[in-house]
């Protein structure tokens, strides 16, 4: 299986109805090599999403999140830019552009629509915060989770914090997590924006590197196929 809390799952199925089986757990992992160097720091605060919104990934409490910050003065003005990257002009209906219009947050909410994976890739080296969405999928990782992990900087997650990709994120210190309640998720974001000044401004440590590298397809695979040969030895 994928993740954890799935194998936990299968091994609790496997006790009630008495059956005998193993259940190991298989990351997908992110293609790729890891990038070492850090974005620049700045005063703005530079998140990013690259993907696409749909069913419960809901962006709203994020933007409503940014916006709260700014009108109470806990961020200053042009201390933050969010930036999306995608298919992110709706969200089931919902037109984002005309939202961030009507809330005057042009300079700071960005719908950038699609770029080539080469110019996308140059967009998140510069990221401090990489967004990803896993509302009401309390079993499973999305890739995203995995392909940020090239990136070094910290991950912002909106999950609840129980699911497997909220303790993904947590256990191994990649990042944030928080369920989308406005005041958690502002509260998360103000923490995640506090701390960005006190990680290191020179590369990835080879500590981090392994651990990111732990997590990667190439790394995975060998342990899928080192169960196969482990099962057919």
């Amino acid at each position: 299986v994928t993740t954890d809390p799935l194998k936990e799952e299968m091994l609790k199925t496997a006790e009630r109805h008495g059956y005998q089986y193993g259940v190991t757990t298989v990351f997908n992992g992110f293609d790729g090599e890891l990038i070492r160097e850090r974005a620049t720091s700045t005063k703005t605060a530079e998140l990013a999403f690259a993907g696409e919104l749909y069913a419960n990934r809901n962006p709203f409490p994020l933007f409503k999140a940014v916006e709260d910050l700014l009108t109470s003065g806990e961020i200053e003005a042009g201390g933050i830019r969010f930036h999306l990257y995608g298919n992110c002009e709706t969200w089931k209906g919902h037109n984002l552009r005309g939202w961030i219009q009507q809330n005057e947050l042009e300079d700071t909410i960005i719908l950038h629509g699609m770029l080539p994976p080469d110019s996308l890739e140059t967009e998140l080296r510069r990221a401090h915060l990489l967004v990803s969405y896993a509302q009401q999928q309390p079993l499973q990782i999305p890739g995203k989770t995995f392909d940020y992990l090239r990136y070094p900087c910290r991950s912002f997650v909106i999950t609840e914090r129980t699911s497997a990709t909220g303790q993904f994120v947590i256990k191994n210190q990649f990042g944030y997590a928080s369920d989308d309640d406005p005041g958690n998720l502002k509260e998360t974001l103000l923490l995640a924006l506090r701390n960005l000044p006190e990680y290191p401004k020179e590369a990835l440590s080879q500590e981090e590197m392994a651990k990111r590298q732990n997590f990667s397809r190439v790394t995975q695979n060998k342990r899928y196929l080192d169960l196969i040969d482990a099962l057919s030895g």
